[in-house]
């Protein structure tokens, strides 16, 4: 039932905002940010408070809860301004960030976002910047609905800024936004379009309902010949592999000089390192059909300037299904260049909104949301990406007393079998950070630290 005035009410939520409602309902598909801070002085508790009470007045989708308006889900204004947040001693990164990736936020009151800090007791052989001597790990959860990840690198950037004035002094400007909230209805729009291109288009509607035939076809490659886990175990499993400054710079000077992005660099290292993994368990065959995902931001496809669009614009991955040979290390770079033409022509035409539009065309609107959790024995991906690129321009290098290192990425994957492995990276100050994400449930952790392991000495290789 609605309640509050009307100018609470922002906007209906959009078929994926409702989605990943649902999933956080669920306890998955949640997102966890870690960013490493140093410091002259120790960060104190009240700083970061206020801090953060700043950032949600600057950032206006860290200030919405939901609603519902005649069983609609809807967005609306929060009527606090109270913030989740406390100072945690004597846990683990590890069980931080399990507690964040399954949290429940309160839909319905707010916040959908919350916030812990720990301070270190050692020295952190990531940070960068000796002189600042004290080190803290900020942990931010957040859920789905009101943000992806170029939002929370904004939102990161905000808060470092902010930190930085309350210990100068700095007077803060509390009314100017970070950014606006701008809803999914924005891409449902230009999907909107698409579909009625379909409609009219029959030789263009069975290409894309051809290209989506191809997905799907069995169970992942690399789970027919590793061993699943036996029980009921089911959570999100997470790797994290910092890349020395000389490496990274290496690898990314390489693929220009290959003439591929560092995407489609790092694409065709995964998609080699799984079929290394298949031969070093005696599966052989010249060639596999592996299917991977790429998570794109959805503001590409916008008119207009976007950069300042807050809120979640990222919908199920674009998957691509592609033959790798079995010798692919040997003409790794050939292969590349074909995997990056490919990559770059579904970016070109669009090929995420019209598969939204082609899946809007044949939804069947008596299946429910339970339905697309169903357990399944195929239709997974072997694994999906998901990057940021180089996140240094946006969050900065820290100011006067307070200097972010390292970010660390995660989401969760467990109580879900549409996605069984995930690769996120970015490149912050000078380093790529990855995070291997894996659903407990079919990959055992010893299965994905080898899968990490073999990748990274590709990587090493091929440099």
């Amino acid at each position: 039932m609605a309640s509050g005035s009307d100018k609470d009410w922002i906007c209906e939520a959009s078929d994926v905002e409702k989605v990943y409602e649902m999933t956080h309902k669920r306890g998955t598909f949640l997102l966890v940010y870690k960013l490493h801070l140093s410091s002259l002085e120790k960060i104190c508790e009240d700083q970061v408070r206020s801090a953060l009470t700043i950032l949600a007045r600057k950032c206006p989708n860290l200030r919405l809860c939901f609603g519902y308006k005649k069983e609609t889900l809807w967005f609306r204004h929060r009527s606090s301004e109270d913030i989740d947040f406390q100072v945690l001693e004597g846990v683990d990164d590890d069980h931080v960030r399990d507690d964040l990736q399954t949290y429940r936020y309160d839909s319905l009151a707010g916040p959908l976002w919350c916030a812990r800090l720990m301070i270190n007791s050692e020295h952190d052989e990531y940070n960068l910047d000796t002189d600042f001597p004290f080190t803290a790990k900020f942990f931010l959860g957040i859920h789905h609905s009101i943000t992806d990840g170029t939002t929370n690198i904004i939102i990161c950037k905000g808060f470092v800024k902010i930190l930085n004035d309350i210990i100068s002094g700095n007077p803060i400007d509390e009314k100017s936004q970070m950014g606006s909230f701008i809803s999914d209805v924005e891409t449902d729009k230009i999907v909107a379009l698409k579909m009625r291109e379909l409609k009219k288009d029959t030789k263009l509607l069975h290409s894309i309902e051809s290209s989506m035939s191809d997905m799907g076809l069995g169970m992942p490659t690399l789970l027919t010949v590793y061993p699943m886990p036996t029980g009921n175990q089911d959570k999100t499993g997470n790797l994290t592999h910092v890349l020395r400054e000389t490496s990274t710079k290496k690898f990314i000077m390489k693929c220009k000089s290959e003439g591929v992005t560092l995407h489609s660099g790092l694409t065709a290292l995964t998609l080699a390192t799984k079929v290394k993994l298949l031969h070093g368990n005696r599966k052989v065959e010249n060639s596999f059909r592996l299917i991977h995902g790429h998570v794109i931001n959805l503001r590409r496809y916008w008119e207009g300037d976007a950069s300042e669009a807050l809120g979640c614009h990222a919908h199920m991955p674009l998957n691509m299904s592609t033959l790798v040979p079995n010798d692919v290390t040997s003409n790794f770079w050939e292969f590349t260049r074909h995997l990056h033409k490919d990559i770059q022509h579904h970016l070109k035409e669009e090929t995420v909104l019209y598969r939204d539009a082609y899946m809007m065309m044949n939804n069947n609107k008596d299946a429910t949301f339970e339905d697309m959790f169903k357990p399944k024995s195929s239709g997974q991906v072997d694994i999906v990406l998901s990057n940021l690129g180089d996140v240094t321009s946006i969050i900065g290098e820290g100011g006067p007393h307070v200097k972010p290192y390292l970010l660390v990425r995660h989401t969760s994957l467990n109580f879900t079998d549409i996605m069984n492995l995930g690769l996120f990276f970015h490149t912050f100050r000078g380093r790529l950070t990855f995070s291997l994400l894996y659903n407990s449930k079919f990959i055992l952790k010893e299965t994905a630290q080898k899968y990490f392991n073999e990748m990274f000495l590709l990587l090493e290789d091929l440099i």
